[in-house]
């Protein structure tokens, strides 16, 4: 485990070992046998809560405690007719956190659903955001920005995303080391 900053930084080994500590797990002692039949082994079950947790954590943890990086050089990004800007967001970004284009007066840190009255009031030129008070709606896989007047070219200056790390690694703030309960998603568990 590598500290800086209140920050742990673990690949795969690492954070099993840890999940282990927390969870008073211990590796058998020379001469103990532990054997199981027709199931999963302790690591590979472990492994599974301990990936599920990762991704709640990801989702829905505070930023500040979440690895968060400027994606803005893997966007793909489109404008139509009316000025609305498309940016298809890469696999890596679980959820945006702030987002600016060129142009734009403030950056937007708060993404609107889809099925919101205000993701519905975008769909009119005489509503939909702009350069002062941009909105953006975030449908999952595509962000729709709406703040540019038509015929303007998008530049994306910003685009922070909450980033899931490469398979196998695990990043976050301290404070959020997981409980049994919230590891093992089951509030009575009997280890050792």
């Amino acid at each position: 485990m590598r500290n800086g900053n209140e920050w742990i930084v673990e690949d795969a080994a690492g954070m099993m070992s840890l999940c282990k500590r927390l969870l008073h797990i211990e590796q058998p002692r020379e001469g103990a046998e532990v054997s199981y039949v027709d199931g999963v082994g302790i690591d590979e079950w472990l492994r599974e809560k301990i990936d599920a947790w990762y991704a709640r954590l990801l989702e829905s943890a505070p930023i500040e405690h979440l690895p968060v990086e400027d994606v803005k050089g893997l966007l793909r990004v489109s404008i139509d007719s009316e000025g609305v800007v498309s940016a298809w967001v890469p696999s890596e970004c679980v959820r945006p956190v702030r987002w600016k284009l060129r142009g734009w007066r403030r950056a937007v840190n708060e993404f609107v659903l889809p099925d919101s009255e205000e993701a519905r009031s975008q769909q009119s030129e005489w509503t939909r955001g702009g350069k002062e008070n941009p909105v953006i709606v975030d449908e999952g896989d595509v962000l729709r920005l709406y703040g540019l007047a038509a015929g303007d070219v998008p530049v994306v200056e910003e685009a922070l995303c909450v980033v899931r790390p490469l398979e196998g690694e695990y990043k976050f703030h301290r404070s959020e080391l997981p409980g049994r309960e919230e590891l093992l998603g089951e509030k009575e568990w009997i280890i050792g």
